[in-house]
């Protein structure tokens, strides 16, 4: 077996670039942006820094990270591992933004187990 890393995952919020080059979140016809997780990877480039970061996914989809937390190595396969950190940072309105959203689905993911 190889040797193992020290695994995080993330929650994080697909992002694009606007015309003056600020990544924004993108929503969909309600005005959400979709949340997923992800993980670090044995592979991954880059170095994380903080929430508001963002990364690539290995389909070259910008992901800026809402949430961080570590992850028992025996669970990494359960999430899909992401390619590259950049350096870059949003805005701290989009961070918020993609923020209030999470908690907004983690309490509607609680209540639909109720």
């Amino acid at each position: 077996m190889g040797a193992k890393y020290h695994v995080l995952q993330f929650w994080g919020a697909p992002v694009f670039q606007d015309a003056s080059g600020d990544y924004q979140l993108k929503l969909d016809q309600n005005q959400h942006c979709k949340l997923h997780q992800w993980r670090i990877g044995k592979h991954t480039k880059g170095t994380y820094r903080r929430p508001g970061q963002v990364f690539l996914t290995e389909n070259h989809l910008a992901v800026v990270i809402v949430t961080a937390s570590p992850l028992p190595f025996q669970q990494r396969h359960r999430l899909v591992p992401m390619a590259r950190f950049l350096q870059t940072q949003v805005k701290d309105i989009v961070l918020e933004t993609a923020h209030q959203q999470l908690v907004v689905q983690e309490d509607k993911r609680e209540n639909d187990d109720q």
